[in-house]
Order: structure tokens, then C-alpha cells, then sequence
């Protein structure tokens, strides 16, 4: 994350300079807190603050300690997803000496991310954070699952096509019939995000069109 990126966060929070003890200049002249300032703020807190440098990762990682000792990571500063593939295939075949022609496409393709986002309201935050919301925002969404891990299944569709060409002197008819998700796979395509307690987690918001057939007609002359 860049410096201008997270001064951009920080104001967007609202954060004040009124006490600019510890603070530094950004390029564009815009005041940040140093280390040792947000060290000193945790500690107000009763908190004590680690930051570590993960060469690995060109990045830094960052937790917080309770007076219990807990530790308390901020955690996904490197987010890795899964590994994930598609695959899609299209074939087509003309019989000759009875002018049928046959064609075929293959989609699999992996599912979407699965999040659980939960408004968390500012009563269940402001005792964790030691204060109210930034902005006296009156909740904060939440991702309750860790980033590019859970996926819905796969959608796997087929779809079909016949189409018989038909001869009259130098005129021509070309009758075709399409099918549409030949096997009426019923995958989820996006599901409700938002959760809540004993709430429609997950709930389907749409899912693969059912299984359809169209019949076409072209003449040519």
C-alpha cells in the first residue's frame, strides 16, 4: 500500500492534526502520524502494537496485543487466492451426404467468492477499539471469511445445436435447434452477502437459466 493511498484512508477515517506531535509531511503536504506516534496512541490504549517487516512479501505486518497478552494480527496484507481454473470448448461437424450439422459448447467455470459481511454495529465495536466508529459511523462492514478461499460451485453448462439444411433447385432452407443448458443445471450464480445472526446468509439471488430449446428457420433464395 502506498503512502499516498494510506494518508488518502487515514483523512477519509477522520482523523484530526490537531495535535501533530510525532507526525510527518506527505508529498502533497498533507500531515501523517509516524510509528512512534501510533505506538504511543495504542499504548494510551492499554494496547501494545508490534510491527514487523515480511521480506517474503515486500510488505509490513502489523498486530496488537490486549493487557490479557492476546495477540491480535492484522492480518492479509498478502492475499494469495486460490488456485483457480476454467475451461471452455466449442465443436462443430457437418455429415456430408445428409447435410446435418452438429455443434456443441462446454463452459466450466470456477464459482463466486463467498463473503460474510456483518454490519457491525458501533456498541459491539467501540469496546473492542477503546472508541466510537471513525466518523460516528453507526456500524462498520465486516468480512467474517478470509479473502479468495471459500468459492460457491463451479457452473457447468452444455449447450447443443442441430441444424439440417434442406435443398430445393437453387433455394436452400436451414432449420436449426438450439438447447440451451442441456443437463438443466440449476448452479447458483450470486448469493446474499450481508450476514446476520439466524439471518438469509447465502441465500440465492439468481441461478443458471433452466434448460431451454429454440427452433430457427432460414431461407435462402
Amino acid at each position: 500500500m502506498g503512502l499516498d493511498f494510506a494518508i488518502e484512508e487515514l483523512y477519509a477515517s477522520g482523523w484530526s492534526t490537531l495535535d501533530s506531535t510525532g507526525c510527518g509531511c506527505g508529498p502533497d503536504g498533507r500531515v501523517f502520524p509516524g510509528i512512534d506516534r501510533v505506538r504511543a496512541e495504542f499504548e494510551s490504549s492499554g494496547l501494545e502494537l508490534t510491527i514487523r517487516r515480511v521480506t517474503l512479501f515486500d510488505c509490513c505486518r502489523a498486530e496488537w496485543r490486549l493487557p490479557s497478552g492476546q495477540a491480535i494480527p492484522m492480518e492479509y496484507c498478502n492475499m494469495v487466492g486460490a488456485y483457480r481454473t476454467q475451461v471452455k470448448g466449442f465443436g462443430a461437424y457437418t455429415i456430408p451426404r445428409i447435410d446435418v450439422s452438429v455443434a456443441a459448447t462446454l463452459q466450466n467455470i470456477p464459482g463466486q467468492e463467498i463473503e460474510a459481511r456483518w454490519a457491525v454495529p458501533n456498541a459491539v465495536a467501540q469496546p473492542l477499539l477503546g472508541r466510537p466508529l471513525a466518523g460516528n459511523s453507526a456500524n462498520l462492514s465486516l468480512n467474517l471469511l478470509p479473502p479468495q478461499q471459500h468459492f460457491s460451485d463451479r457452473t457447468n453448462q452444455i449447450d447443443l445445436r442441430i441444424g439440417k439444411i434442406l435443398r430445393f433447385g437453387q433455394k436452400r432452407t436451414q432449420i436449426t435447434f438450439d438447447l440451451y443448458n442441456a443437463t438443466n443445471s440449476n448452479t447458483v450464480q450470486t448469493s446474499n452477502a450481508s450476514y446476520t445472526p439466524n439471518g438469509i446468509w447465502r441465500l440465492p439471488n439468481a441461478i443458471l437459466s433452466a434448460r431451454f430449446a429454440k427452433i430457427t428457420a432460414q431461407f435462402d433464395f
